[in-house]
């Protein structure tokens, strides 16, 4: 369902990103003012919503689509794995991306908090520990027996 729209023409804005933030901001206002309830809001990681988000909304939960942020680790993951010595990481991009979604999705209450403890657990995973893990809101995993595959070591760095 739409529940409004905004159109923005680049002469207004300069940019592409100063546009969509123009957009959102012009939309938020309308449907503030004419009276709709907002508690929560999803966007992409546009910073100029974020910032706006924190700064003058703070009364709406802001989430970033999990989508947007599979993109940017599979981005950032397959550069990494194609530096020399660390072709290793490209068996760990798609697990990964699929523990940021299960961790964001079993977390029902949506705190924050607990999602990023789950997602952070996963640089246990990559060294094959599973329990006993170092943050008290997540710290046992849940998984069964996990396939064979190239376990990283704890301390592994790369020049």
């Amino acid at each position: 369902m739409i529940l409004h729209f905004s159109l923005i023409q680049r002469n207004q804005a300069g940019s592409s990103p100063a546009m969509e933030f123009m957009g959102f901001k012009s939309c938020m206002e309308f449907l503030i003012v004419y009276g709709l309830l907002i508690t929560a809001f999803v966007s992409d990681r546009h910073v100029s919503i974020a910032a706006y988000m924190k700064r003058s909304l703070t009364a709406i939960t802001h989430y970033f689509d999990i989508w947007h942020l599979k993109k940017k680790i599979r981005k950032v993951l397959s550069k990494l794995s194609k530096e020399k010595g660390c072709e290793c990481i490209a068996e760990w991009i798609k697990p990964c991306e699929n523990h940021l979604y299960w961790s964001a999705t079993t977390t029902f209450s949506g705190n924050g908090l607990v999602i990023w403890a789950k997602f952070r657990s996963f640089m246990s995973h990559i060294i094959n520990k599973h329990s006993r893990l170092s943050d008290p809101l997540f710290n046992n995993c849940f998984h069964g027996v996990i396939r064979p595959r190239k376990w990283l070591k704890a301390g592994m760095y790369w020049d």
